[in-house]
């Protein structure tokens, strides 16, 4: 399905995902108790906190939006992280969320939101990557040589 970045379905469609994304994250979250210590779950939340923080650096607030649209105004980067990943704060959003499912023992629940976010934010992606091609025409390009949410090892 193609829609125009532009058109009433393809934003409903993002702001939909991006509610989904929150709710997931709430759903990892619960039940807002102390959860039980992982040296997987730290060194995880630990990566996407290091990863989120590398790709602020190179993409400023104020050149992306939470939903899965180019600012009008915004720049295409590719220095940083973008060098190798095409979406690291998605990346970033996947390893941080990533730890409850340690720090709750594997909980089929988490497990199952985990999952569901990653499904998520692959769709946005896809929307978002079709938006960007059609922004910048040199982003047809990044895809050939970055991998979407971890690095292409070739």
């Amino acid at each position: 399905m193609t829609f125009h970045h532009n058109t009433t379905g393809w934003q409903l469609l993002g702001w939909a995902l991006v509610l989904c994304q929150f709710a997931l994250f709430i759903l990892l979250a619960w039940p807002w108790e102390p959860p039980g210590m992982s040296v997987a779950g730290v060194v995880l939340a630990a990566s996407g906190l290091l990863v989120g923080l590398w790709t602020l650096r190179h993409n400023q607030p104020g050149n992306f939006n939470v939903h899965p649209a180019p600012k009008s105004d915004g720049q295409l980067v590719t220095s940083g992280p973008y060098q190798y990943i095409r979406h690291p704060m998605y990346s970033a959003v996947l390893l941080v969320a990533a730890a409850p499912v340690f720090f709750y023992h594997a909980e089929v629940s988490k497990i199952a939101s985990w999952l569901s976010l990653l499904l998520v934010l692959w769709l946005k992606t896809l929307l978002e990557e079709q938006a960007l091609r059609h922004t910048y025409p040199d982003y047809q390009d990044c895809t050939k040589r970055t991998g979407r949410f971890i690095p292409r090892l070739f």
